[in-house]
């Protein structure tokens, strides 16, 4: 089953799927339609809300963080 296969599936409109390389963007594909339906399609400029997303990469990024010792998981963040 390809992308668009699967976006059909899971009645996924749009997406934007972007790697990233040592820090820095490396590409970025971009599938789909702006709306349900619509014929506006999905492109570079596009802006897509990261909802609950947000929360698991918050959380990955302070792990990953903690482990290089950059950020340290009982200090009171308001001093930071």
């Amino acid at each position: 089953m390809d992308l668009e296969e699967r976006m059909k599936f899971y009645h996924v409109p749009s997406l934007n799927i972007t790697v990233l390389e040592n820090g820095q963007i490396n590409r970025t594909e971009n599938k789909g339609q702006l709306e349900g339906g619509g014929n506006r399609k999905v492109n570079d400029d596009s802006v897509f809300n990261a909802c609950s997303i947000s929360k698991f990469l918050t959380g990955f990024l302070a792990v990953k963080l903690a482990e290089e010792g950059m950020l340290h998981l009982d200090e009171d963040v308001n001093e930071r």
